[in-house]
């Protein structure tokens, strides 16, 4: 997903742009669990909830809040 950013078509970044970071998420088969930590970790960048954030603006930051994700769910358990 993040390598193939740079290589969107102006339709598709459009297109992305127009779906919240929540929404193509789950589209792209994100469990519920793994949503609400990703929401957690994403909004404390936002202020808010990955549902009012663009997939097409947050996707250049996916590797970065994934590993932050992954720190929250190693905390959790």
């Amino acid at each position: 997903m993040v390598k193939g950013y740079a290589k969107l078509t102006k339709p598709q970044q459009e297109r992305l742009d127009r779906k919240d970071w929540w929404t193509h998420l789950s589209d792209i088969g994100f469990s519920r669990e793994d949503l609400i930590l990703r929401d957690l970790a994403d909004s404390t960048d936002f202020g808010e909830s990955i549902r009012h954030v663009s997939a097409f603006g947050r996707l250049p930051n996916t590797l970065r809040m994934t590993r932050r994700v992954q720190r929250i769910r190693w905390i959790i358990r």
